[in-house]
């Protein structure tokens, strides 16, 4: 949710400094949910499936690699604000999604 926040005001930001605030808080947050992504699958799958999951989580990672930046460029065209609001937007719709889930599930 906060990786999501943070791409949402990149495109309010008017400084250098803000700019690299934001874009320093989108990184932490992202770079620290990839990290518990792989270290819960490391946890939680059976050691002999293990391989072959953590393998595969790549898979749409490379997938978004490839669309995410095609999508951009065409929505791109309806002003340079509307790829990081998108974006964000997704982000955070996605991490309120597994936030739910998570309260759910307990």
């Amino acid at each position: 949710i906060l990786s999501g926040a943070a791409l949402l005001v990149l495109p309010l930001i008017a400084s250098v400094a803000g700019l690299v605030v934001a874009a320093a808080a989108f990184s932490l947050c992202h770079a620290s949910s990839r990290a518990m992504i792989f270290g819960l699958l490391s946890i939680e799958v059976p050691a002999h499936l293990r391989g072959t999951t953590l393998n595969l989580v790549y898979l749409p990672l490379y997938l978004a690699g490839i669309v995410g930046p095609a999508l951009s460029s065409v929505i791109v065209s309806g002003g340079i604000d509307v790829p990081f609001i998108a974006a964000g937007a997704l982000v955070a719709i996605g991490g309120a999604w597994v936030a739910a889930g998570t309260v759910r599930a307990r």
